[in-house]
């Protein structure tokens, strides 16, 4: 029977030297700790520990899926300044999605420190006075997000920060009161992100909540309301594993691979061809994995999405007169994906499925066998595969014994097979399975 995924994150730290100490560990077993570079060399692997059944991994860095880290753990052969950054990884299996909290990698153990204008305290250093150098805010940061006049912050127990302007209520704390002191906002959360007047967060269970100004439907709950002091919940906003904010809209990704859009679309920001602003979350088409860029003043969006791809292409095969053979193919990509099979570059009839199986095979089924793959990236056609009859590897051999016994051995390019052999009169013929 299938389990749910309960899941633990931990840095296993190989011949590398802790600034502080061994770094603090959270409840959940995260290491939030920093590195000490030696000549640029270290090697620290970031690992998850789950329990359950059949689980797929995702790792992410600051927010950004990491293309082909799809396993348990991950390495660094050569640790380098540009590999610091807030780790997490999304665990998914048949039954549901868990997100662990963020482990953080660094080269130092610098707190969280904030510069410039301070007008509603979003320096959170106590503070309403403008700062030309960085002031200490918070330990154990483990990622971060700036509004217009608000800031938010995550630190390694997966509690949420916030501080600065609060007109709209975008620090979530059910006020409207701005505060130079940091504020609790929410517990088990893994992502942040914040907008001009609002913000967003996703937690640990793949859910995505969100606070502030919604004049143009940006928090994406299915109202339009003037704003919300308290977290509400996203409609739709589940399997969600990636956020980021707009000026006034929002974008999110889930865990299928499938990006989404709320809020204003004055200018199309949110992508899905329409004009109206939208309060709740819309589709973003030709999107797939998408690694989405915005800011809290910026009324455009950019994203660069993965292309539809084939991950393992039909293979070439030998075949039985009588037998049956199946190709099949996995790809992913921006779906629903349609699938149509070919022979010898003709189309084959009614083979639109992931995989294709032919019945009762003759030599005229012997050829090249391609699938064409369609998404909402456009179409991708796999590498031929080669169906074939098994082969006589070696001839038999020419034998004289009169009176005596002969034996012919015939070695073909497949396993079982079916002999029939064919003599002179007089001789005695065999057949069957060898």
């Amino acid at each position: 029977m299938l389990q749910r995924l309960y899941i633990s994150l931990f840095l296993l730290l190989l011949a590398w030297t802790m600034v502080c100490g061994q770094g603090e560990v959270s409840q959940f077993g995260i290491v939030h700790g920093t590195v000490k570079l030696a000549n640029g060399i270290a090697m620290p692997r970031v690992s998850v520990t789950v329990t359950g059944t059949l689980p797929a991994y995702q790792w992410f860095k600051d927010g950004v899926l990491l293309g082909g880290q799809t396993s348990s753990s991950m390495s660094f052969a050569s640790f380098q300044f540009t590999n610091s950054g807030s780790y997490r990884v999304v665990v998914t299996n048949s039954l549901g999605l868990v997100i662990s909290r963020p482990a953080l990698l660094s080269v130092s153990n610098a707190p969280l420190q904030a510069w410039g204008y301070n007008e509603y305290g979003q320096l959170g250093n106590g503070s309403y006075t403008d700062s030309n150098l960085p002031v200490s805010v918070a330990s154990n940061v483990v990622a971060m997000a700036e509004g217009s006049k608000h800031s938010l912050f995550l630190k390694a127990d997966g509690t949420l920060w916030a501080m600065g302007q609060d007109n709209y209520g975008q620090l979530g704390n059910g006020s409207n009161s701005a505060t130079n002191l940091p504020v609790s906002v929410a517990s088990n959360v893994v992502a942040v992100a914040a907008g001009l007047g609002h913000s967003l967060f996703v937690k640990a269970d793949g859910t995505l909540w969100a606070m502030g100004a919604n004049v143009s439907g940006q928090l994406g709950n299915g109202s339009a309301s003037y704003s919300e002091v308290d977290p509400v919940a996203v409609v739709g906003g589940s399997n969600v594993v990636a956020v980021t904010a707009g000026n006034i809209d929002s974008l999110f990704l889930k865990s299928d691979g499938t990006l989404w859009a709320m809020g204003d679309n004055s200018f199309g920001e949110l992508g899905d061809g329409f004009s109206p602003a939208q309060s709740s979350p819309v589709s973003v088409p030709g999107m797939y994995l998408a690694t989405v860029i915005s800011g809290c003043n910026a009324q455009h969006t950019l994203a660069v999405g993965l292309p539809l791809r084939i991950t393992s292409p039909p293979a070439s095969q030998t075949g039985l007169l009588g037998g049956s053979v199946t190709f099949s193919v996995t790809a992913d990509g921006a779906g629903p994906l349609a699938y149509q099979w070919y022979f010898n570059g003709t189309v084959i009839s009614g083979a639109t499925g992931q995989s294709y199986t032919l019945t009762g095979m003759t030599v005229t089924n012997v050829g090249s066998y391609t699938v064409a793959i369609t998404g909402r990236c456009g179409t991708l056609i796999s590498s031929g595969a080669t169906l074939t009859l098994p082969s006589v590897m070696v001839q038999p051999t020419n034998a004289v014994a009169a009176g005596g016994t002969v034996t012919l051995s015939v070695p073909t390019s497949s396993g079982m097979m079916l002999y029939f052999w064919i003599c002179p009169t007089g001789c005695q013929m065999y057949s069957g399975l060898a």
